[in-house]
């Protein structure tokens, strides 16, 4: 709540108002949450979300922003073709590692894993959902992201989130998928609601996490 929510809102807040000391305090307290938790987000949401902030406010034309979107997996193929022919290595670099395998690639094959193992076998039916308040039979005994990351990955530790594809698939098949699809339509056309009142760039930033 404080790294994804209240972070992004006070730091868009600070540079909006160009309170430079409150900015200052509100990085160094994600440096602080990030060695207390080890959570990537509260790192990246002091780069990133004010990074998002300026561009569309510099640039708020759709096709300027689709460009630049375009622009990350071209840097991703420069930087593989960098590496395997002149650096001689053939490990992902640093881009490709942590955005183009983590936001291109992981998702969809996290959501194919999803699919198969929820084809065949019993769905979840929100069981582990307050929403079902208990009432409702645990086919499993863990949760579907602790599942997937045992079965396919055979680590017991390991959490495979995912998105509205496959959780609302684990949970009620592809009624599951529309169900969140839905939801989150809604969600996306309250933020715009929002945008046209305090700005698509605030509103696209501090939402950005």
């Amino acid at each position: 709540t404080v790294s994804n929510v209240f972070l992004p809102i006070a730091l868009i807040m600070a540079i909006k108002f160009r309170y430079i000391t409150i900015i200052g305090i509100l990085i160094l307290s994600s440096v602080v949450l990030f060695g207390m938790t080890h959570h990537k987000s509260a790192l990246f949401v002091p780069i990133f979300v004010p990074l998002i902030y300026v561009f569309l406010k510099m640039n708020s034309k759709i096709y300027v922003v689709a460009s630049a979107l375009l622009i990350i997996p071209l840097i991703g193929i420069i930087e593989i073709l960098y590496l395997n022919g002149f650096a001689g290595g053939g490990e992902a670099g640093y881009l490709n590692s942590l955005i183009i395998r983590r936001v291109l690639l992981v998702p969809p094959m996290l959501d194919g894993l999803y699919i198969e193992l929820f084809s065949d076998g019993p769905k979840y039916y929100w069981s582990y959902s307050r929403l079902t308040l208990g009432l409702v039979d645990k086919p499993y005994g863990l949760p579907g992201p602790f599942l997937v990351g045992y079965t396919y990955f055979n680590d017991p530790d390991m959490s495979a989130n995912a998105g509205i594809i496959a959780s609302g698939f684990s949970n009620f098949g592809a009624v599951g998928i529309v169900v969140y699809s839905l939801l989150a339509g809604l969600l996306i056309s309250m933020l715009n609601s929002y945008g046209k009142h305090i700005g698509h760039e605030f509103v696209s930033a501090v939402s950005l996490s």
